[in-house]
C-alpha cells in the first residue's frame, strides 16, 4: 500500500510547500480551508448516490440535520485542556479512520486508488509550470485541458477492477 503521507507530502512540495519543520498546528483560516475541501468531497460521496434531484436535495436535509448536531455537540461540549496540535491530531486522525472504515464497509482497498488520484492531481500544474488557487477557497485549480486528460476515474475503475473483476461497479 502507498504510503499516502509521502504521496500527499510530494503533492505539497509541488502546489503548497508550507510543510513546517516541527508538528504545528493549523491557524483558524487554514481550519476553515481544509474542513471545506473534505465538505465538499462528502457532498460529492453522497451525491453518487442519488439518482435525482429529490434525493439529493433529502440527503442534503440530512447531512444539513447532522452539521447542526455536530455543532450543537460542540458548543456544549466541555472544551478539554489538551494543546490545539493534540486536539486537531485527533479529529483528523478520527476523519482518517472513518475514511477507511467506509472503504473497508465498501469492500474495496484503496490503495491503488488513492494512487491514481494522486497521480491526477499533480498534473495540476498550468502551462507555466505553476498551480493556480481558486481566490475565495484557496483550493487548487485545474487547467482546462485537466478533466480530458488527467481525471482518475478510468485509473480508479482498472484498479477496482484489478482488486476483483466482480466489483459492483
Amino acid at each position: 500500500m502507498p504510503d499516502v503521507y509521502e504521496l500527499a507530502s510530494l503533492f505539497h512540495q509541488k502546489f503548497d510547500n508550507r510543510q513546517p519543520d516541527v508538528p504545528t498546528p493549523l491557524d483558524w483560516q487554514e481550519t476553515i480551508y481544509r474542513s471545506s475541501f473534505v465538505l465538499e468531497e462528502l457532498v460529492e460521496f453522497i451525491a453518487t448516490t442519488c439518482q435525482d434531484e429529490a434525493m439529493f436535495s433529502a440527503a442534503m436535509g440530512q447531512l444539513q440535520s447532522a452539521f447542526e448536531r455536530a455543532q450543537t455537540k460542540m458548543r456544549t461540549k466541555q472544551r478539554e485542556e489538551h494543546p490545539t496540535l493534540v486536539k486537531q491530531a485527533d479529529a483528523l486522525g478520527d476523519v482518517i479512520y472513518l475514511s477507511y472504515g467506509t472503504a473497508v464497509l465498501m469492500g474495496l482497498n484503496p490503495a491503488k486508488v488513492i494512487e491514481a488520484i494522486h497521480d491526477s492531481n499533480m498534473a495540476k500544474l498550468f502551462d507555466d509550470g505553476q498551480p493556480h488557487f481558486d481566490v475565495k477557497t484557496n483550493k487548487v485549480m485545474k487547467p482546462a485541458d485537466w478533466e480530458e486528460k488527467h481525471a482518475p476515474e478510468k485509473q480508479i475503475t482498472a484498479a477496482i477492477l484489478a482488486q476483483n473483476a466482480h466489483a459492483k461497479i
